[in-house]
């Protein structure tokens, strides 16, 4: 119970802090640091929107980290075993007595409060004179906070789903999340504020100048990254499956229909993806797909992987953050993972060791692949060995 007490005020806590202190943070920066460069200026207003967008974007961040590494919360969660709808995640969600005791003294610190002490870029914007006044942003502002907690907890939830290793979920893990939401949040928004009287006639000079050519020019080239990993994947994906399919022709190898062959490269399907016969042997395999190259995966023996994805400067790790994913699914045959496209570091995980592994490992009971390593065994009919 003690517990229980202790995790409940202390995400309060943090949440109301998040709430608060970033946003007043930010505006007083702003009046302090900038005032002369936007008054008399048509963007006199612009540091205190960027305060209110700040205060709704970052309270997502902040409420999802703080139930996320609420450890009686999770505990209780992975106790109902509550599965990925998104309506018993509701149900689980709004039968929790501190989730409404939560929200209850929020809103009632916003009531109460004087506007300039919770929200001064609102005070500012709306100039608030009476409590009827405030009450009235308040109606609208409240709302769409709840809603926001309501995807910040759904997002926690989603994560204990995938991730159900406790020793992920330290106070070292959430001070690092913490800091880095804070740091993403105030210093954006602070480079806005900053940066805007600076950059506004250079803003307006490229404006009078853009063409839609231009738009569409600068679209294409931001989406480039993305479109090229996406075909990349599927080229890759394509060689594989053709390769296989003259393996088998010229083996006499039985393939079965694969399944979903492209779907699979954007999310885990729960079956097998195909099974080849060789001889009188049946293997049972699953494709899956490494998100980034640079991305390394980790396999642990519960049928589970996790994607490492890590911001780093110069050599220096910033941040870390593992995403992990449930891979395994029932066979009475021989089971095969085949990575691919694959990264450039697959490991296996026991305990606490983590160790590179290669073609043909297994974790867990099933065989680990690259897509190459995969043909080649296939081809040389060394699949069992």
């Amino acid at each position: 119970m003690a517990k229980r007490l202790f995790a409940f005020f202390d995400t309060l806590f943090d949440i109301t802090v998040a709430l608060i202190a970033i946003p007043q943070f930010l505006f007083f920066v702003s009046r302090y640091f900038m005032r002369e460069a936007y008054d008399g200026s048509g963007l006199a207003n612009l540091p205190a929107y960027v305060c209110i967008a700040a205060l709704l974007l970052s309270s997502y961040s902040f409420i999802r980290i703080a139930v996320t590494y609420n450890g009686s919360l999770r505990e209780s969660f992975w106790e109902k075993n509550v599965d990925s709808s998104l309506k018993n995640s509701l149900k689980f969600l709004l039968s929790q007595p501190e989730f409404w005791i939560k929200a209850f003294v929020i809103a009632l610190l916003y009531v109460l409060a004087p506007l300039d002490w919770t929200l001064m870029s609102l005070a500012v914007l709306t100039n608030t004179d009476t409590f009827a006044d405030k009450l009235l942003w308040l109606a609208i502002l409240l709302p769409i906070l709840f809603v926001v907690a309501v995807l910040g907890h759904i997002s926690a939830y989603k994560q204990w789903r995938e991730n159900k290793n406790p020793t992920n979920y330290s106070k070292k893990e959430a001070n690092q999340e913490t800091v880095f939401a804070s740091i993403a949040y105030g210093g954006g928004a602070c480079a806005i504020i900053f940066a805007v009287p600076i950059l506004s006639p250079i803003i307006m000079l490229v404006y009078r100048s853009l063409t839609v050519g231009h738009v569409i020019a600068i679209a294409i080239l931001l989406c480039l990254p993305f479109v090229y990993r996406f075909f990349n994947a599927i080229f890759k994906r394509m060689s594989f499956l053709r390769r296989l399919k003259k393996i088998c022709a010229e083996k006499g190898y039985t393939l079965s229909k694969i399944q979903y062959p492209y779907i699979s490269l954007f999310m885990f399907l729960k079956d097998e993806s195909f099974s080849i016969t060789v001889g009188e042997k049946v293997y049972s395999c699953k494709l899956i797909s490494a998100r980034k190259r640079k991305s390394p995966i980790v396999i642990s023996q519960g049928g589970e992987l996790a994607f490492i994805h890590t911001i780093s400067m110069r050599g220096t790790v910033l941040h870390q953050r593992a995403k992990a994913y449930k891979f395994a699914y029932e066979s009475e045959n021989p089971k095969i993972i085949i990575i691919n496209p694959v990264p450039k570091l697959v490991c296996d995980q026991k305990g606490e060791k983590v160790a590179q592994i290669d073609n043909g490992a297994v974790v867990g009971g099933y065989k680990i692949f690259a897509a190459s390593g995969f043909l080649h065994a296939a081809e040389l009919d060394v699949l069992d060995r």
